[in-house]
């Protein structure tokens, strides 16, 4: 039997606070491999929304590729954001005529601390495929609290790369607070190559969401998630207006902002529903 047609809603809005906007997410779909991808850069990493963009291209085209391939590919890609941060640390400091001499050294060395764990970024993808026995399977790849949850047709969990409470709330498990220190280290992404990535066979009606953390904690658990997306997926899609679309993504930073501070908001809903919606919405600001 083929694949299903699917289609998608995605949504990538930045937070912003005192110290403006935030925009680290990244987010991509491609709707003819169904591959879904959401990274998130790292706030305490310098360069992490330049790893979310890098990551967010090449690991949606490594994922395209045969199965094989993937974890190679996948250091390969380790060794690029390497790069990046070696050539950071190398780039020399410039100070204003307004800094002191004498604070010179001491900035020099916090801006070097700080290179040293740059381009940092979780990740998150997911492809909806076929194998050679006509079998439909999901096959994901994370690194970090981005989050894939597949979903049964009656909204019921059937996965999810994240520790889930009984209530379905969402524990983050995360590596993302033993960074590397240095320049040799391995990245984020080295960290959890060979222990996160599974494949597992799909459920008819079933539909798939890659979500950044500041998605899923807008909401009391994963049902309640679930249902949020299915309720709002025609007005931000087609069905309401700009205001109307605005406002539902401010009710969820609004509840950020509430609780554990604003955060970005991003996220891409698979499901094998038509007719085929899919588009950017704003930021909801």
């Amino acid at each position: 039997m083929p694949l299903p047609k699917y289609e998608a809603l995605f949504l990538s809005s930045p937070a912003s606070g005192e110290d403006g906007v935030k925009d680290q997410d990244r987010t991509a779909w491609d709707p003819q491999r169904l591959i879904a991808c959401v990274c998130d850069g790292l706030t305490t990493s310098p360069y992490s929304t330049n790893a979310a963009e890098h990551l967010c291209l090449r690991l949606s085209e490594i994922m395209a590729g045969p199965q094989h391939s993937i974890l190679p590919a996948m250091h390969t890609v380790c060794g690029e954001l390497l790069e990046m941060r070696a050539q950071s640390i190398n780039k020399p400091l410039l100070f204003d005529d307004a800094v002191p001499p004498v604070l010179h050294e001491m900035l020099r060395d916090v801006a070097m601390r700080d290179r040293q764990i740059s381009f940092q970024s979780t990740a998150a993808l997911l492809r909806i495929t076929e194998t050679p026995d006509s079998e439909h399977v999901a096959r994901a790849f994370w690194c970090g609290d981005t989050g894939i949850f597949v979903f049964r047709h009656d909204g019921k969990l059937a996965w999810s790369n994240l520790e889930l409470a009984a209530d379905g709330k969402v524990e983050h498990c995360s590596i993302t607070h033993s960074l590397p220190d240095c320049p040799d280290n391995a990245t984020l992404l080295d960290l959890a190559i060979e222990q996160s990535e599974s494949s597992a066979p799909i459920d008819e009606g079933a539909s798939f969401l890659v979500a950044s953390d500041g998605f899923y904690s807008a909401f009391p658990n994963c049902y309640d998630m679930w249902a949020w997306l299915n309720t709002h997926r025609g007005l931000l899609c087609c069905g309401g207006s700009v205001n109307e679309k605005n406002a539902a993504v401010r009710a969820l930073h609004q509840v950020l902002i509430d609780s554990s501070g604003d955060d970005d908001i991003s996220f891409v809903f698979v499901s094998p529903i038509k007719p085929t919606i899919g588009g950017e919405l704003s930021d909801g600001r």
